[in-house]
């Protein structure tokens, strides 16, 4: 089971690689979830996401880091379905608004997520 948070650690470093090289990429996919029908299936998803993470948790090396993450994707997944599709559209405009370099840090700090989730997995 734990090699379901390793698999999220390496999507999660493929992603922020692929931003980091086309940081346009990120603009385009976020503008994509923004979708009515399609944010409640990624907030339904994040949140089954957090809930395996915190199942998973005992089984992991770190398994404190994984508790976190496991969190964190149920709080996000929860705030998707509470602020709705206006007030998110205005908070990722001014997200993604950021230049290409700002863009590319969170690229960085994205796939230092992902190696940190590898690693406690």
């Amino acid at each position: 089971m734990e090699n379901i948070v390793k698999v999220f650690g390496l999507i999660m470093i493929v992603a922020g690689a692929a931003f980091f090289i086309k940081p346009h990429t990120m603009r385009k996919l976020a503008y994509y979830f923004i979708g009515d029908k399609r944010m409640k299936i990624s907030s339904i998803m994040t949140i089954v996401l957090g809930v395996i993470f915190l199942i998973v948790a005992s089984r992991c090396k770190f398994s404190w880091v994984v508790v976190i993450f496991g969190i964190w994707a149920i709080i996000k997944g929860v705030l998707l379905f509470i602020i709705g599709k206006n007030k998110l559209k205005m908070f990722v405009d001014q997200f993604l608004i950021r230049p290409s370099r700002t863009l590319r840090v969170y690229a960085v700090i994205e796939i230092m997520l992902g190696i940190a989730l590898i690693y406690a997995a």
